[in-house]
C-alpha cells in the first residue's frame, strides 16, 4: 500500500498575491469611473483577498 502525496498548496491564492492583482486591476483601470461590471471584479478581488488573509477558500478566488 503507498501513501497518497498530500499537497500542501491552499486552492486559493495567499494575501500578497490577491493583493498584487488587486494592485493591477486598479492601476489599469486609471482615473475615470468604475462601471458595474468593473466594480463587480473589484470586489471578488477584495473578498478573496479577504478570505486569503483569514485563511479561507473563497468560492470566487481563481488561482
Amino acid at each position: 500500500m503507498t501513501q497518497a502525496r498530500h499537497d500542501r498548496t491552499p486552492a486559493w491564492p495567499d494575501a500578497s498575491a490577491v493583493n498584487e492583482a488587486i494592485r493591477q486591476y486598479v492601476s489599469a483601470h486609471g482615473r475615470r469611473p468604475w462601471s458595474a461590471k468593473e466594480r463587480t471584479e473589484l470586489d471578488r478581488l477584495r473578498a478573496a483577498w479577504l478570505a486569503a488573509v483569514r485563511g479561507k477558500p473563497h468560492a470566487t478566488a481563481r488561482p
